[in-house]
This record gives structure tokens, C-alpha cells and sequence, in this order.
């Protein structure tokens, strides 16, 4: 029988240019997720993986503010209808 999968998980913080890592739904390192990926022979260095994921966090905020900007908009354009 086969051994169980690891669900491994790369939180990105855009605002503190950080990431955290959980192993299997536990708090890990990224020392110990190098470790096990290098037990498993799987290569995790793909640059161009990170810098999208960066990316798309970047985007994310943007939209983010935008959205918020639009709706203080609107409602301040409600009430100087009243």
C-alpha cells in the first residue's frame, strides 16, 4: 500500500512581501518543505510559478481598493442626492 498524499499550502502576503507554509494542515517551515520535497524528488524551483502568484496577489489588492474607492464613491453620491 501506498503512502498517504501531503497536502502541501503557500500562504502569500503581499503587504509584508512574506509566506507561510502548512504541511498536511500544520504550521511548517519552509526548510522543512524543502526537506520533504527533496526526500520525494519533486524540484519546487520554478521562478516563474512565484512571480505569478506574487502577481496575481498584487492584482488582487488593487481590485480590492478599487472596489472600495467605487462603493465610497456611491455612497457619497447617495446622500448628496438626499
Amino acid at each position: 500500500m501506498g503512502r498517504k498524499n501531503l497536502v502541501i499550502r503557500r500562504k502569500l502576503a503581499s503587504l509584508s512581501n512574506g509566506s507561510t507554509f502548512t504541511l498536511n494542515g500544520v504550521a511548517a517551515s519552509g526548510t522543512e518543505i524543502k526537506h520533504k520535497m527533496a526526500e520525494l524528488n519533486v524540484q519546487v524551483g520554478n521562478l516563474w510559478y512565484v512571480l505569478v502568484q506574487q502577481f496575481l496577489s498584487v492584482i488582487c489588492d488593487l481590485v480590492h481598493h478599487f472596489i472600495s474607492a467605487l462603493s465610497f464613491r456611491k455612497t457619497e453620491y447617495q446622500s448628496s442626492l438626499r
